[in-house]
């Protein structure tokens, strides 16, 4: 009887322990959002060049957020913050969600490609619901890297499978960024 009770609670444990190790196949990264801002900056490949090589990185005024990942931490006032900046805000309409999601969900893989470039994050996306910030994430294009805050589920492999090629048609429709 106490060797069929240890078993039982051996099999639950080892069952809850794979639930919360690795998430279900398609799994968004943000839920119950209402909401999605989507920020950018224009600035060019000669100006970024002329950032990187210059010492006093600062000196050009352009916001740290363009080249430096942003704080983990949910920012409910980011959205004014990066207007501030500079950033043009545009809002994504509400029948993308579904292909937000799509692109926001959890994949697994063994094979992971990463880039070798600095990154300049010249869009951010921000999911909100009211005023509430549900995650955020910004992107660099050019080198396919990006940094996600607040996902529900482990986004370490977003981008292994075309993911930014789809988010860059749905912000960009037929190239205009």
């Amino acid at each position: 009887m106490k060797i069929t009770l240890v078993v039982i609670i051996c099999l639950i444990c080892f069952s809850l322990q794979k639930n919360q190790s690795e998430p279900e196949e398609g799994q968004v990264f943000f839920t119950d959002y209402t909401q999605v801002l989507h920020f950018k900056f224009k600035i060019s490949k000669e100006e970024v060049s002329r950032f990187w090589s210059q010492k006093g990185r600062n000196d050009e005024g352009y916001p740290n957020c363009l080249f430096d990942r942003l704080p983990e931490k949910l920012d409910p006032k980011l959205a004014e913050k990066l207007f501030d900046l500079g950033f043009v805000r545009n809002r994504i309409k509400k029948k993308q969600f579904g292909k937000l999601n799509e692109i926001f969900s959890y994949r697994s893989t063994d094979i992971i490609t990463t880039a070798e470039c600095t990154p300049t994050y010249r869009d951010i996306l921000i999911f909100r619901k009211k005023k509430d910030v549900m995650g955020i994430v910004q992107i660099c294009f050019t080198c396919a890297q990006y940094n996600i805050i607040g996902a529900k589920v482990d986004s370490r492999f977003f981008g292994q499978f075309g993911e930014f090629e789809q988010l860059n048609n749905l912000l960009y429709p037929k190239g205009n960024n």
